[in-house]
């Protein structure tokens, strides 16, 4: 996993996860095969590549290749990305 997403990741899933847990009641989420999201208030544009034992992996959009991996329990760092 990409250094830079990791420590990302470590210091913001707790308060964000716990919180969206929460409101949400699970932190199970319906991700389609192909589809553009990112992280939250981030600019990276992420392509999903699919469920791989747990890990949910993603590629950055105009790069080929895993560029981070996600547990059931932290999807709730990302969001759709809209067309613009």
């Amino acid at each position: 996993m990409n250094p830079d997403v990791k420590a990302y990741i470590e210091r913001i899933t707790s308060p964000i996860c716990r919180a969206h847990d929460q409101r949400a009641g699970s932190s199970s989420r319906q991700l389609r095969r192909g589809g553009e999201y990112n992280f939250r208030n981030q600019p990276e544009r992420l392509k999903y590549l699919g469920k791989r034992g747990n890990w949910h992996q993603f590629e950055k959009i105009g790069e080929r290749g895993v560029w981070c991996e996600l547990l059931d329990s932290d999807l709730c760092l990302i969001e759709e990305t809209r067309a613009v």
